[in-house]
Parts: C-alpha cells; structure tokens; sequence
C-alpha cells in the first residue's frame, strides 16, 4: 500500500493531535493518582488525629471529674477535720491516710 504525498498532508496534522491526546490522557491519569495519594494520606492524618483527640477529651473529661471530687473531699475532710478535732483527734488521722486518689487510663 503506497502513501501518497496528499495523504502525509492529512496524516501528519492527526498524528499530532492523536499524539498530544495521548499525552494529555496520560497525565490525566498521573494527576489522579497524585490527588488520590494525597486525599488517602490526608484521611489517614485525620483518622489518627481525631482518635488523638478523642482521647484528649476523655481525658479532660476524667481529669475534671477527678478535680471536681478530689475538692469535695478536701471540703468533707476539712468539715470532718473540725469536727474530729473538737471530739478526737486520731479518727481524722485515720480517714485522711485511708483515702487515696488514683488516675484512670482509658484507651479506645
């Protein structure tokens, strides 16, 4: 099958064309694959912050919590201690060596 010179002049224009197609597609595809790399690395950053986060705030939560008793009984000892003192002065002794505070660890 021989190529005649009129049909170079409508080839090499679709050459091109099918050539900067074919160029244009395959960086469509590595474009993709970048953004894909960087959404799936994105959400593993979040999934491991927000578990972070979460465990800050039952922290918080467990730590406020244990200010809020730790002060209600610091008042209750005090009211106690008054108390023990004007009656016997060892029972106040006793209750304060008796109670212990102690940190609670959660994990999810």
């Amino acid at each position: 099958m021989s190529v005649k010179p009129v049909d170079f002049q409508v080839m090499i224009p679709r050459t091109i064309d099918a050539a900067k197609m074919r160029s244009d597609e395959l960086q469509k595809n590595l474009a993709l694959q970048q953004q894909q790399a960087s959404a799936m690395k994105d959400k593993a950053e979040d999934t491991l912050k927000q578990v972070y986060s979460k465990s800050q705030t039952h922290e918080a939560r467990i730590n406020e919590k244990q200010r809020e008793e730790s002060r209600q009984q610091s008042e209750k000892r005090k009211k106690d201690g008054r108390k023990g003192k004007a009656s016997d002065g060892t029972d106040g002794r006793k209750r304060s060596s008796t109670i212990k505070t102690s940190t609670i660890d959660i994990k999810i």
